[in-house]
């Protein structure tokens, strides 16, 4: 495959990873991943947490060992998080965090602690977003009654766990001071996913499920793919643990 050289280098693909206590082990595996399906690609892995939890650097820097790599972190206050945000809007401080104060970045790719990463990303990396904000894969649940409860136009509703995000673009929406407005729609937009496919409606990109495979629920669960048995045979680039639960609740 031929890439695309910028400067007479190999692309440089910033990846982001929003990490907590019970997802830093998840994460851990999903880098190892990431560094070993790599091919002439450099990365920038960006760590955003709030301040609750500390970060063991040292376990992160060995990984360097499988492939060098560029690492950037920040924290939020845990204060300021409870206080001003919920599990609702949880993502949208995050990036917004992202987007003002890494200034210089104008795309990144989101993956979830909970992914594998099974090939290069470069193709998924070049693509064009333009004036778009997501590059995301459709949920497999229910997705069309979500794009319905929600009231989004373009009848397409996304699985935030692998997202190409257009910085550029977001910045100019100013997340921060809008908070409210999906706050007060709180009985409608229920989660982070909610929020970013109601925020990005009309400005989204349709990826090839080969980018977010997700594990299918169950026999008895409805999915939206009219080509459910296309879904089933494609070769995943990006396996997306969505089933396991990462936190340390008991059912």
């Amino acid at each position: 495959m031929n890439y695309i050289k910028y400067n007479n280098v190999f692309p440089t693909i910033n990846i982001l990873y929003i990490i907590n206590k019970y997802t830093f082990n998840f994460f851990l595996v999903s880098l190892v991943s990431l560094l070993e399906n790599s091919e002439y690609e450099y990365l920038n892995i960006i760590l955003l947490y709030n301040d609750n939890f500390k970060i063991k650097l040292n376990k992160v820097n060995k990984l360097k060992r499988i492939r060098t790599f560029t690492l950037y972190t920040h924290t939020i206050s845990d204060i300021q998080f409870h206080q001003q945000f919920s599990s609702s809007t949880n993502k949208i401080l995050f990036l917004n965090i992202l987007v003002t104060k890494f200034t210089n970045i104008n795309k990144v790719l989101y993956l979830d602690c909970k992914t594998i990463i099974r090939k290069t990303l470069l193709p998924l990396w070049e693509i064009n977003m333009k004036k778009k904000l997501i590059a995301a894969v459709e949920d497999i649940s229910f997705s069309k009654d979500k794009a319905k409860n929600i009231n989004i136009k373009d009848n397409f509703y996304f699985n935030c766990g692998v997202m190409l995000l257009n910085c550029k673009e977001w910045r100019k929406l100013n997340l921060y001071n809008n908070i409210d407005n999906y706050k007060e729609n709180k009985k409608t937009l229920k989660t982070s996913q909610d929020n970013l496919n109601f925020i990005a409606d009309k400005r989204k990109i349709r990826l090839n499920p080969e980018y977010n495979y997700m594990e299918l629920m169950n026999e008895t669960c409805q999915y939206d793919y009219e080509y459910l048995e296309l879904y089933k045979n494609i070769d995943p680039i990006i396996f997306h643990f969505n089933k396991i639960k990462s936190n340390n609740k008991k059912k």
